[in-house]
């Protein structure tokens, strides 16, 4: 059975980790990058708010008795086939994923303007 208090529980911290990142993002780039714990802050609210996504699509995926999904991106596939996702969502969700996994690749001097593209 889906249990209503473990998906509202990661629905809060989802929702708790977007008013941070909004509330630095509309501080402005250039404030932004200049600033080491902004830059940490939203970099954690960002994966913490995707992995919250991933667990209400695997508990959800568990509860129904689903075949176990291969990677996270198949947890998003999910989504979008049971028509959970609008397409802004979906759009979300595929530019953040690439962030995280492409995360160690980014170049120094890029890492900060690619962040902030993503919290956007």
């Amino acid at each position: 059975m889906i249990s209503k208090d473990v998906v509202n529980a990661m629905i809060d911290l989802i929702d708790e980790n977007i008013r941070l990142i909004e509330e630095i993002r509309s501080q402005g780039y250039e404030s932004f990058s200049g600033n080491f714990r902004d830059i940490q802050a939203a970099k954690h609210s960002l994966q913490e708010a995707i992995e919250a996504c991933l667990d209400i699509g695997s508990h959800i995926i568990a509860e129904k008795g689903f075949r176990r999904p291969e990677d996270y991106r198949e947890i998003f596939r999910f989504w979008k086939k049971m028509e959970l996702l609008t397409m802004y969502y979906q759009q979300s969700f595929k530019r953040w994923l690439s962030f995280e996994s492409a995360g160690a690749q980014i170049r120094a001097d890029r890492y900060e303007k690619s962040l902030y593209y993503h919290v956007r």
